[in-house]
Order: structure tokens, then sequence, then C-alpha cells
């Protein structure tokens, strides 16, 4: 199939069209590369050699994608266990070679 980044460029497209931006095809591609180099970098922990760093953001992530984490307070161990569910279900989906994405010659970050 197509990557995120071409179909969000052909969106992008249209849009152009529809609204009468008079954008260039070329100030569409520097959008997307922008778009693509904003993911990138905040994907960058995944490829951090220093592994603390990497728990650590993970650990940072837990109450940001699961509402009843965010309780200071109180929380449930059902919750917190559904959030760790969750969160290993994610990094077991993840294909390595597909994290950092790339367009027209702007190449995704590597490590």
């Amino acid at each position: 199939g197509r990557c995120p980044a071409e179909a969000l460029f052909d969106r992008l497209v249209k849009i152009n069209i529809t609204y009468g931006l008079d954008l260039t095809e070329d100030d569409l591609v520097k959008i997307v590369q922008r778009a693509v180099d904003l993911g990138n970098r905040d994907l960058a922990n995944f490829s951090t050699p220093d592994h603390a760093v990497f728990l650590s953001n993970t650990w940072n992530l837990l109450p940001e994608s699961n509402i009843s984490l965010r309780n200071n307070r109180a929380f449930r161990i059902s919750d917190f266990a559904f959030a760790l569910k969750k969160m290993t279900d994610f990094f077991e989906s993840l294909d390595p070679q597909l994290i950092y994405l790339s367009f027209r010659e702007s190449e995704g970050r590597q490590r």
C-alpha cells in the first residue's frame, strides 16, 4: 500500500485545489517532509542506545495514553494492568523497519 506520507501529500493536493491555496508542488513536498521529520523526531527515543532513557520515556507514556492513570492520587491495579497490556500489544505490533518514515528524498532517521 501507499505510505502515510504519500497519503498526506495526496490530501494536501486536494485541499490546495479545493481552497485555492496556490501552493506549488514543491511547497506541498516541503510541508510533508516537515511533517515526516516532526514525526521522526517524536519517535527519536525508539532508537536511543541508552535503554534507561527509552524505558523512562515509555513509563511516561502510560498516563498520556490511559486516562484512568492520570489521577496521581489513586487508580486501580486493574487500570495499571490494562495500561501495561496495551503497551505490550503496541510494542509487539511494531515493525522496526517501518518506524521512521521518509518522503521524496527526505530520509527518515535511521539509527
